[in-house]
């Protein structure tokens, strides 16, 4: 097995753990929030309501997390089978390019069946929304392998070279939807996107409003369990 060969399986291995991975820690991430006591310093990372929009960095900061430490283990090309400067950047371009155009495919394939499968069902059903979220993050590692892997079949075949964007340009689009999440999290646009469906509410404002409009289930159990001591007693 070449060289070439070999980096290439590497990134088909890196995107298929890559896909496990996003899926795993976004399931877990579902949680997060909950589970630090609705901390506000992990807000931005994590959903803090039930709208459609927190629920798309259950998708963008995994992937992302994961793509980072693929960039730094070598898998964007820093280590690619060539000695020319120019080619080595056109590698680590087309990663970030496959990065940043993965992760805006996977959320918009969120947003789009979402709102498509649901609207036609005219209800939600869970088992759906766990589905369309698979499917996404599926789509976005598929999207990213695409453009990462055509340094390696253009470089060294007969085809014409792939020409990336400048790598300046996916970094950007990464960095300005970190901020967008950063910012919508306390800031939220009421619109649709950014509304709970069960309450109504937007950003923290959701998470607060239930805790305080609403028993936490503790507080339900500590309830029933206070109202049967009281019968027997």
């Amino acid at each position: 097995m070449n060289t070439v060969t070999q980096k290439l399986t590497r990134l088909k291995i890196f995107t298929a753990v890559s896909f496990i991975l996003t899926a795993a820690l976004g399931t877990a991430c579902h949680f997060a929030f909950d589970f630090f006591g609705e901390s506000r310093l992990i807000a931005p990372f994590v959903p803090v309501n039930e709208s459609t929009w927190e629920h798309l960095k259950l998708l963008f900061f995994p992937f992302l997390l994961l793509l980072v430490i693929g960039c730094f283990a070598g898998i964007a090309g820093g280590n690619a089978p060539i000695s020319n400067r120019s080619l080595k950047k056109m590698f680590l371009s087309c990663y970030w390019d496959g990065a940043a155009f993965g992760e805006l495919c996977g959320m918009a394939a969120v947003v789009v069946l979402f709102y498509g499968i649901n609207g036609i069902l005219g209800f939600n059903l869970d088992w759906v929304n766990i589905a369309i979220y698979f499917i996404a993050v599926l789509y976005a590692h598929y999207t990213f392998y695409r453009y990462a892997c055509l340094p390696y079949y253009n470089t060294f075949s007969y085809h014409k070279p792939h020409r990336p964007v400048p790598l300046i340009l996916p970094v950007f689009v990464l960095v300005f939807v970190t901020f967008l999440f950063m910012l919508f999290t306390f800031y939220p646009p009421h619109i649709g996107l950014f509304s709970d469906p069960q309450n109504g509410s937007y950003g923290l404002s959701a998470s607060l409003f239930t805790r305080y409009s609403y028993p936490s289930r503790m507080t339900a159990l500590w309830s029933e369990a206070s109202r049967v001591v009281c019968s027997i007693v």
